[in-house]
């Protein structure tokens, strides 16, 4: 008898495969059966539990927010002045100061959508959105404020404010008609979004006590079984059996909702699909021979182009990936890979170079603004002095036109003092005072301490020509220019106006020119110059310079106003 017979490894493990597995896969199937509505109720209570968890998120956002709100209207005495205030200048400073700290809880808190601060009297509205909200919810807000400054009495709890694609949260304090607010966006809750899977059916929202659902809008036209508080409802969605379970937000009529679909053992696994578990169940057996050989052909390699794709996630496109892999369409892929960095870095390096063309473009685009008949008109004055021999006019009218002409056409890019530019607008008037219709008068009271300070170029040329451009003044025109040095819990503010007495803006002129910045594209071609002022004002000083328009007397005003000092100082002047 021979003890060393050689043993069929291949019977030897069929025999060991099916002594265990088919015991133990009957065994796990009646485990299944009897476990299946246990696993359900326990997979119902995680969800519960999970329910309860991104919940405080939101409630704890609606507390702090109520503190917040609560603090800022009857607390911050920045916001006394700014509700007693009737100077929009002055509610401007104040209102940066009141939305600093709201800025930093917008930066903190996910949840909210935006704090707003609100004057009926005078008109006044400061936004600061978390997100880029669409033109038509901006203006939805902004209606819903100015109706909340205007009620009898104050509400006193979070209101629901529907917008083009979702439902909002707002709640305002107020003084009189001034008011703050802010507003609770719960579609952006990203650990919402994150907890949900449509591609298995497990949806995640917000909804009010009525069943109005938040985000996504779309998901209340699908219900079929109504809505009801019930903390876990049997219902159909989609044309499936699922389970709706709900939690309610505290201090809120919001509730955070789950639709999962119903599972059970029989109901989910078809004879097919059995067929696939056994088939699971043998790869488990072959998983660690399996894995030895995917991780020595393919594990490895694809670990190795995950590190590369982290540091090109990282931002770094400089780097090349190794092409000598032994599966072909690894090799095709970073050889792909390898091609599309080249491109993304030359791409970005091109686009760099626009952004640079374009800021440039932008700032000197207000020299393209000549008029041919102004020009035209200036040789004809100077034709006409010498046709009567009038040489000492003749020069000292050159010398203005050559005066204004090299000051028009030097590099945009740099700032010129407050006096250089006065020179230019003196030398502007002389000019047109020769071939004016009737009387053209400049005067000025300058503050001496603002002499030197720089300003953009063609900023006061540019108003005063629109005066004399629009002029409808048959007796005479009157154009004055002011300048005053301001000092506000900001800093140094240099305030420039221009006034005339040409009978001053319409109404839909001052509506058009004091929202400039929300419906003027650059290269419009109406209110082409003060277009110009101000998107270089934005570049130059961001949002720390501003510009106004109104009427007083019988005449226009527009008021500059820029911070002193704030400016990158020019390295050379205006050559006179």
């Amino acid at each position: 008898m021979r003890f060393n017979t050689p043993i069929n490894m291949r019977k030897l493990l069929s025999a060991a495969f099916l002594c265990f597995s088919l015991p133990a896969m009957a065994l796990l199937l009646v485990l299944s059966f009897f476990t299946v509505q246990r696993q359900s109720d326990a997979e119902i209570k995680s969800y519960q539990n999970n329910l309860i968890t991104y919940a405080s998120n939101l409630e704890r956002t609606l507390y702090n927010t109520n503190t917040q709100l609560s603090y800022t209207a009857f607390t911050n005495p920045k916001f006394q002045i700014f509700s007693w205030s009737d100077s929009l200048f002055e509610k401007h400073s104040y209102a940066y100061e009141i939305m600093n700290p709201f800025t930093v809880i917008l930066n903190q808190e996910q949840l909210i959508g935006g704090f707003f601060l609100y004057s009926a009297s005078p008109s006044y509205y400061y936004p600061n959105y978390q997100i880029d909200y669409s033109y038509e919810d901006k203006q939805t807000v902004h209606t819903f404020l100015s109706e909340a400054a205007s009620l009898t009495a104050e509400r006193e709890s979070w209101v629901t404010l529907e917008l083009s694609d979702r439902l909002v949260l707002i709640r305002s304090s107020r003084i009189g008609e001034n008011l703050c607010a802010a507003m609770i966006d719960p579609a952006l809750d990203q650990a919402v979004a994150y907890a949900s899977n449509p591609q298995e059916g497990i949806l995640f929202f917000y909804a009010t006590k009525e069943g109005d659902v938040f985000y996504p809008k779309e998901l209340q036209s699908k219900w079929e079984d109504g809505f009801d508080s019930s903390p876990v409802k049997n219902v159909t969605y989609g044309g499936r059996s699922c389970y709706l379970i709900k939690t309610p937000v505290k201090n809120s009529s919001v509730f955070l909702c789950c639709l999962i679909p119903q599972k059970g053992f029989w109901h989910i696994l078809s004879p097919s699909e059995k067929i696939i578990l056994l088939l699971i169940l043998l790869l488990f057996c072959l998983a660690p021979f399996l894995w030895m050989a995917l991780y020595k052909q393919l594990l490895n390699p694809l670990t190795v182009l995950s590190s590369y794709m982290n540091q090109i996630a990282d931002g770094n496109y400089s780097l090349l990936v190794p092409e000598d892999q032994k599966i072909t369409e690894l090799q095709d892929f970073s050889h792909t890979l390898n091609h599309t960095l080249q491109s993304i870095h030359r791409l970005k390096e091109e686009s760099y170079e626009r952004k640079l063309d374009l800021q440039q473009a932008q700032l000197q685009y207000l020299h393209l603004q000549i008029r041919p008949h102004f020009y035209i008109n200036c040789l004809n004055n100077i034709y006409s002095l010498a046709k009567n021999k009038e040489y000492d006019e003749i020069q000292e009218t050159i010398l203005s036109l050559s005066d204004y002409f090299r000051y028009v056409f030097r590099n945009s890019q740099k700032l010129v003092t407050l006096t250089e530019e006065l020179h230019c607008v003196k030398s502007y008037i002389y000019l047109r005072q020769n071939n004016f219709a009737s009387t053209l008068l400049l005067t000025m009271d300058i503050d001496a301490a603002t002499a030197d300070i720089f300003i953009l170029p063609l900023s006061l040329l540019t108003f005063v020509e629109n005066c004399i451009q629009h002029s409808k003044n048959i007796t005479g025109l009157t154009i004055h220019i002011r300048s005053r040095l301001l000092t506000t819990p900001r800093g140094r503010y240099l305030n420039l106006t221009v006034s005339d007495n040409n009978g001053g803006f319409s109404a839909e002129d001052l509506e058009y020119l004091n929202h400039i910045g929300e419906r003027k594209s650059l290269y419009d071609d109406y209110h082409v110059g003060i277009s110009n002022i101000y998107y270089r004002m934005k570049l130059t000083w961001n949002q720390e310079g501003e510009l106004f328009f109104y009427n007083q007397d019988c005449g226009s005003c527009v008021e500059i106003i820029i911070p002193v000092g704030k400016e990158e100082k020019p390295n050379d002047h205006y050559d006179r």
